[in-house]
């Protein structure tokens, strides 16, 4: 048989769950917030689980949780879970931790098909092992104290006790997951437990708790922008129930107005038949008609499609046509899940059953009746409204006394409705402490955070308060190791200067001393030759001439040792020369000796006289020269212009 819809609502609870817990910038790359714990980058998976990063059981765990509850097949996906596993099977008990999230990845693998087709008594063995797998996982968790594990554990396990029908055991499982959730400010758990514990409350009448429950998971979907329908949905249902139609018109429109929706998905047809539903109360059947117009194929659940029937019957009995037949025509879906389609259809049976009497058989009737059971949840929601169904069809069939009997068991049985529904205003006053509670704790809890995050942000302050009187610190001392360094190079470089300086003053020292010597010497010659002309006679006058000869050798031969000294002596006091021509530098010392004597007057055997050097060698190098300097004006002219008037 096929599930209700509060199944079918859990069991996609989840998927959309863990489609949003928070937003991503790559719209390929599922982010989810599970248990608290933000899943890993699908990049990521292979590097956490192949180095074992710190806490890659938890993180790939949780990733892949998330993957496999979301189908995903792929190829990256299928080799991290071998490995997982592979790894798991192989430490076993030696990592708790590696083995818990194992054996979770195998209950979600597991519960794949029963999230799609939900649990049918051919599936009850595959929902016991998944059960026991869970369990299993939660006494782990425990071991380890590990919230998130027990989190996912109790989302898997009370989705499969309320497909199982073991409500009482789903709905303590799930306060237990609330309380975990709330605890740990896991705002995506919040959201999926309140939704099924909001939808639990409803069901039992206990509109206050419902509703603080629905208000309670809107609010965590919308912190860490997880989908919100779900919710949003369950409390325009509630009001719907407390037939407050005004205000779950208003509350639908602020939610869904600005909307996209796809007519073709169930969610937003549940969206659209709830909009047909709430128009059709206020008596706008005419926009009713819009919007049921916009489905044209309802998604396959029983609870979805019986509500699109019913508003279409509204829209029938609105424009007052018959209704018997096109209720006859749809008995196979409100009859798929008795509890649910006998209650939301029960005014048009009740018309239509005078008319057709047979609308009802007896074979629909031994099959309703498999589902009576005074031990369910929801049997004073709907079985008082069944009796008087069968006592009107007794009455259309003229069976007085059999419809009498079933008048009076409906009665009884409303009678005990109200004492419970009593003990569930009890229950509801209890249930919204206990959320209020949680609130308070909650806020209390935030309080203390913000306090710390205060405290964190002085801490940082002063943190980067130090850290930029440090900067500063070494600004300064860089700056200052600088100022010296520049210092020591100019004192170094004045050092240099001093030397160079003291260096040329001693060249300038000695050449001035080989010219006094030089000038001492010509003086001496000069004296001895007058002497030896003084005393030429015709006796000695051989003698004289070959001694008049060496002292006049001897002059000449103490001029060329100081002329190339005289030379250099004459470069250096003119080193201004570069700035007019910079390719001096480029020239050797002959060549550059040959170009100041020349632009400073001297001809070419005077230059070769005093440098000791050929006529045509020297016209050769000022040749060379001009043609390295690109000079093109006569020597006479650089002379007249470059001349240097310490040398005229």
């Amino acid at each position: 048989m096929k599930i209700s819809r509060h199944k079918a609502l859990t069991f996609l609870s989840l998927i959309l769950i863990l489609l949003g817990g928070c937003k991503s910038n790559d719209k390929s790359e599922l982010v989810v917030l599970s248990g608290g714990t933000k899943p890993l980058k699908a990049d990521q998976i292979l590097d956490y689980l192949d180095n074992k990063k710190e806490n890659y059981e938890r993180l790939v765990g949780v990733t892949l949780f998330a993957k496999v509850t979301m189908r995903d097949t792929s190829a990256l996906v299928k080799k991290a879970l071998q490995v997982y596993r592979e790894r798991a099977e192989k430490e076993g008990d030696n990592n708790l931790k590696l083995l818990g999230y194992s054996k979770l990845l195998e209950s979600a693998d597991r519960r794949r098909n029963l999230v799609i087709h939900g649990v049918t008594e051919s599936d009850k063995d595959l929902a016991n092992s998944i059960t026991d797998l869970n369990q299993q996982v939660l006494k782990i968790g425990d071991e380890l104290n590990d919230t998130t594990m027990k989190i996912l554990a109790i989302t898997q396990l009370s989705s499969n006790y309320f497909g199982l029908g073991k409500n009482d055991s789903a709905e303590m499982l799930t306060k237990l997951g609330f309380d975990l959730a709330y605890n740990s400010r896991d705002y995506v758990h919040i959201h999926f437990f309140g939704v099924n514990l909001g939808y639990v409350f409803n069901k039992k009448s206990m509109y206050g708790a419902a509703q603080q429950y629905f208000e309670t998971a809107l609010d965590a979907a919308k912190k860490v922008g997880s989908p919100h329908t779900m919710a949003v949905n369950n409390l325009v249902g509630l009001l719907v129930s407390e037939k407050n139609y005004y205000d779950a018109e208003q509350l639908w429109n602020q939610e869904f107005s600005n909307k996209e929706l796809d007519p073709g998905s169930y969610e937003d047809q549940v969206l659209i038949i709830n909009k047909s539903y709430i128009l059709q109360k206020l008596g706008k059947y005419k926009e009713a008609q819009i919007w049921i117009n916009k489905i044209n194929d309802v998604a396959n659940y029983p609870d979805l499609q019986i509500d699109y029937h019913r508003v279409i019957l509204n829209q029938m009995e609105h424009e007052k046509l018959s209704t018997s037949l096109y209720l006859d025509s749809i008995k196979s879906i409100w009859l798929a899940y008795p509890p649910d389609g006998i209650k939301k259809m029960d005014a048009f049976i009740q018309n239509a059953l005078p008319l057709n009497s047979n609308l009802i058989s007896e074979k629909d009737i031994k099959f309703i009746d498999s589902f009576v059971d005074p031990s369910k949840d929801d049997y004073y929601d709907w079985v008082d409204i069944y009796e008087s169904i069968k006592g009107v069809r007794a009455q259309s069939k003229g069976d007085l006394n059999e419809a009498i009997g079933h008048f009076r068991k409906a009665l009884e049985i409303k009678e005990l409705a109200n004492i419970k529904d009593g003990i569930s205003r009890k229950s509801d006053i209890t249930e919204k402490l206990h959320i209020r509670e949680q609130q308070a704790k909650l806020e209390e809890s935030n309080i203390l955070l913000e306090h710390e995050r205060n405290s964190y942000l002085w801490y940082r302050l002063i943190t980067a308060a130090i850290i930029l009187l440090g900067l500063f610190i070494i600004f300064i001392i860089v700056r200052e190791r600088g100022r010296l360094k520049l210092q020591n190079d100019l004192v170094e470089k004045e050092l240099i200067l001093e030397k160079k300086s003291a260096e040329a003053l001693q060249l300038e020292n000695e050449i001035n001393g080989r010219v006094l010597a030089l000038s001492k010497l010509v003086i001496a010659k000069a004296d001895r030759i007058n002497k030896l002309l003084m005393a030429l006679n015709e006796s000695n006058f051989k003698e004289q001439i070959r001694e008049l000869k060496t002292e006049s050798l001897a002059i000449q031969n103490a001029f060329s040792e100081a002329k190339p000294q005289l030379a250099d002596k004459l470069l250096e006091d003119y080193s201004e020369i570069q700035q007019d021509f910079p390719g001096v530098s480029e020239l050797n010392m002959t060549e550059k000796r040959i170009f100041v004597l020349s632009i400073n007057g001297y001809h070419s055997k005077e230059i070769g006289s005093i440098l000791g050097l050929t006529g045509q060698y020297v016209n050769n190098a000022r040749t060379r020269i001009r043609k390295k300097l690109d000079i093109s004006e006569n020597w006479n002219e650089i002379k007249i212009n470059k001349k240097n008037p310490n040398l005229i």
